[in-house]
């Protein structure tokens, strides 16, 4: 009663009264594989590689929309991965541990587990699988806050609901007080020893009027029946070994209090059982237990779990019957929040937002960057998607948690690494969205173009829509980064990135300006358009602060030839001889670097100009709060988020009139726009913004206004709501 099975049997049954088709896949202690009526069940004797494959063979043929996981998550995340499917895992508990200790693999607590590292192989292993299907998870459901703390350490970035057990209990009469003056005590479950079941046992033989009824069987029982005859209570402590599921109703119904001592649970079922049958509990002071035992309510918490302890509980129950009344009242009133059908409510509810989420899968060599605003972007698009991220290792070196699939490709050695990135990433993402039967995100029109190549091989109904991502302009990964013999391979790089935008099946474009570009490139489809994703909240958040004393230029950007950094200096030179107080600060890392350094001292400007690297994004907060504006001399953009983070910190912007940045930047409202290339008019705007503190104000002001009414965040979520809705619609169809 009130293990896993009874309540997929419970669920299954609730859902298939509201019109679901529901097959269950669970196992038996029969000999044989048992089938009929969606049901089947599997032998528990069966070698477990045997049975695992089995239950993975028979879910993956099962035409199921989704699997739900109450056990066997193993095999559940297999048949996931293999075919595709939407996977909501429930976590009773931690079934590495219990095993372990089953196993005797380990003597550890609960909790002191879950910190630890190392043991045997088998060890861990059994640690390794519990963290591997949970993280396979689309959502996981746990029953209790207090687990759900623990399984947020296997799977950090999951997407957690906690849905608490629901019972329909029987309305079984309950029976008046013992004519002998007795208080009758039950326990339920299964006898092993994290149950401490020889703490009860011992309280018993330490009163002189508790009758405890057990009801389960287990390894533990003939040691606890032999520890019964030696204290002498062997005539009240009753081993009833395993009951049906009524007669354990009728049990509680016969009870005065239900009791637990186990040294850990996760949610205790019989405990949830027993309240909606209107009866109290007496559980251990733990916090699993105070999820479900309100003290003085509907129970006892017991300070310490020694048999003196509950003996002294125990005595003064029976010696209190007005107390006794008053918890039973409690539970029975409160019996209601543990209703099945709440539960089930609840159940059908994840159920249907993780089968309405569609299966996207991201590729682009930049998809984990930048590292320390991933799991923001990423905690927006699982609301809406269930991605799968095909890139390379962020320059953190690994993957923070995300609640994502991610793929991961080695950066380094650069040119080794891109080669195999461009040739293998797109048919890793292909793979992946023809099992899943998902939509592929490209983040440029170069890791599209193979994707599309080879999906035209795919018999149509195989193949999946692809979108293609415009950040930028493509024309300059081939013209302005890397050596000059790159630029021979410019045409065809137009001509392969032109064929990936005509054949996409919906473009994004971040600007109006990358619109146009793919309109002029052939493009006929749909666009839709939204920002770059950055973790803008730190940026709008915080009060603007005032400008600081002397007038200091923020540049921010990768110190490469898109950028024009050296125009940036060469015009700097024209700002110190003009604004001698005047200091520049440029924020980016980049093959120039060694280049501008050098070109700062031999200019004389080492005191002017400062280098700082890459900083974090609390950093980055602050040197634009230390700024008096934003310089930005791009040759080519897309729509450079850094603006927009910029105008958020009421920032004055200068920058060159390319790409989408005058959409961002309003002339001479929120900032001032150049001709790229010209470091002579460059020069003139930042004198201009920074010999004028009113100025400078004034525009930084305006920009934080256009900043606040955009509300960038919302913009992004609101496009990945759009891709959805699409992509649900595409696969509809």
């Amino acid at each position: 009663m009130g293990g896993p099975a009874t309540h997929a049997f419970d669920v299954a049954a609730a859902l298939r009264e509201r019109g679901y088709e529901v097959s269950v896949v669970t196992l038996t202690d029969e000999a044989r594989k048992v089938s009929g009526d969606g049901l089947v069940r599997f032998p528990r004797r069966w070698p477990w590689p045997v049975r695992l494959a089995a239950v993975v063979r028979e879910v993956t043929r099962r035409q199921s929309d989704m699997i739900y996981a109450l056990g066997l998550h193993e095999a559940a995340a297999a048949a996931a991965w293999l075919t595709g499917r939407p996977l909501v895992v429930r976590v009773p508990g931690d079934h590495a541990w219990e095993r372990a200790r089953r196993l005797g693999l380990t003597d550890l607590s609960f909790e002191a587990f879950q910190a630890a590292r190392g043991g045997g192989p088998r060890l861990r292993a059994m640690r390794w699988l519990r963290t591997w299907s949970t993280r396979q998870a689309d959502t996981l459901v746990v029953p209790s806050r207090y687990l759900e703390a623990a399984v947020r350490r296997w799977a950090p970035a999951a997407r957690i609901e906690v849905v608490p057990i629901g019972v329909d209990a029987p309305a079984a009469a309950r029976t008046g007080p013992s004519a002998r003056g007795e208080l009758r005590a039950l326990w339920v479950g299964r006898l092993v020893a994290p149950k401490r079941l020889d703490v009860l046992v011992e309280a018993v033989a330490m009163t002189s009027s508790t009758r405890l009824v057990i009801v389960g069987d287990g390894p533990e029982r003939g040691r606890l029946e032999a520890l019964a005859r030696r204290l002498e209570v062997d005539n009240r402590v009753e081993f009833r070994g395993q009951m049906p599921r009524d007669a354990v109703w009728q049990a509680m119904a016969e009870s005065d209090v239900l009791l637990l001592v186990s040294e850990h649970e996760g949610l205790p079922h019989v405990a949830i059982e027993a309240l909606a049958a209107g009866l109290p509990v007496v559980a251990p002071d733990a916090p699993w237990a105070r999820e479900v035992v309100e003290e003085g309510e509907t129970g006892v918490l017991v300070a310490e779990a020694t048999p003196e302890a509950f003996a002294q509980v125990l005595t003064g129950l029976r010696q209190d019957p007005e107390r006794l009344e008053r918890l039973a009242k409690g539970a029975r009133a409160r019996a209601g929040q543990w209703s099945l059908q709440a539960m089930v409510d609840r159940v059908e509810e994840t159920l249907r937002s993780a089968a309405s989420r569609p299966p996207v899968v991201f590729v682009g060599k930049g998809g984990l960057e930048p590292p320390e605003s991933t799991p923001a972007k990423f905690a927006i698009l699982a609301r809406h998607l269930r991605p799968t991220v095909v890139s390379v290792r962020p320059t953190s070196g690994s993957a923070p948690p995300l609640p994502a699939r991610v793929l991961a490709f080695p950066r380094r050695p650069k040119p080794l690494a891109s080669a195999l990135f461009y040739a293998v990433a797109p048919m890793v993402a292909l793979g992946r969205a023809v099992r899943e039967h998902a939509v592929v995100v490209s983040q440029s029109p170069y890791e599209a173009a193979p994707v599309l190549a080879v999906r035209a091989l795919l018999p149509r109904r195989l193949r999946p829509p692809v979108v293609v991502e415009v950040h930028g302009d493509w024309r300059t990964a081939s013209r302005l980064y890397g050596s000059r013999t790159r630029r021979l391979l410019a045409p065809l790089a137009d001509a392969v990135a032109a064929f990936a935008v005509r054949r996409a099946d919906r473009l994004r474009a971040v600007s109006a300006s990358m619109d146009a570009l793919a309109r002029a490139a052939g493009y006929r489809g749909e666009i839709d358009r939204f920002v770059t994703f950055s973790d803008f909240s730190a940026f709008l958040d915080p009060p603007v602060r005032p400008l600081p004393t002397a007038p200091v230029a923020l540049f921010v950007g990768v110190l490469e030839a898109p950028k024009a950094p050296e125009v940036l200096i060469d015009a700097w030179c024209r700002v110190a001889n003009r604004l001698p107080t005047a200091r520049l600060v440029m924020v980016g890392e980049g093959p120039l670097r060694a280049t501008l350094e050098e070109t700062v001292r031999r200019l004389g400007l080492p005191g002017r100009i400062k280098f700082l690297g890459t900083v974090p994004r609390p950093r980055l907060v602050d040197l634009l709060d230390e700024a008096w504006c934003l310089v930005l001399p791009s040759r080519s953009e897309g729509l450079p988020r850094v603006i927009l983070e910029a105008m958020g910190r009421g920032r004055a912007v200068v920058a060159s009139r390319v790409g989408g940045i005058p959409e961002l930047v309003e002339d001479h409202i929120t900032g001032l726009l150049v001709p790229p290339e010209d470091p002579i008019p460059l020069a003139e705007a930042l004198v201009k913004v920074l010999s004028d503190r009113s100025l400078a104000e004034a525009m930084g002001l305006a920009g934080r206004a256009r900043a606040e009414a955009r509300d960038p965040a919302r913009e992004f979520e609101e496009g990945v709501a759009r891709l959805a809705a699409w992509a649900r619609g595409v696969e509809g169809g």
